[in-house]
């Protein structure tokens, strides 16, 4: 998260990319645990992040990835219907299905 905050999200992930796949050449796979996030955008799970990620820096990390044409998978975990109100599982479940669909390339 330091790196984010410093440089920002767009930043970080061009780094990250140019070292694990500069080319472009093998697949990739993004396991995007949402206890990451910030609870206020994903308040229904076990170890949420004060500070953590923001829904927008999410879906700005998974559109580079898929930009790149190597993304052949995403899985979005600890979501947790166990935790949190109605309104809180709400707002967890709508963001994470928010990050598949722009790993979809649905966006609006």
């Amino acid at each position: 998260m330091e790196d984010v905050q410093k440089i920002g999200i767009r930043e970080t992930v061009k780094q990250i990319l140019q070292k694990i796949n500069p080319n472009n050449e093998h697949p990739v796979m993004i396991s995007f645990d949402v206890d990451g996030m910030d609870p206020i955008d994903a308040p229904a799970t076990g170890t949420a992040v004060p500070m953590g990620l923001r829904l927008h820096e999410g879906i700005e990390l998974i559109k580079m990835v898929r930009e790149t044409g190597c993304l052949v998978s995403l899985d979005v975990m600890e979501v947790n219907p166990d935790l949190g109100d109605e309104k809180e599982l709400a707002v967890t479940i709508a963001n994470a299905r928010e990050l598949i669909a722009h790993a979809l390339g649905h966006t609006q």
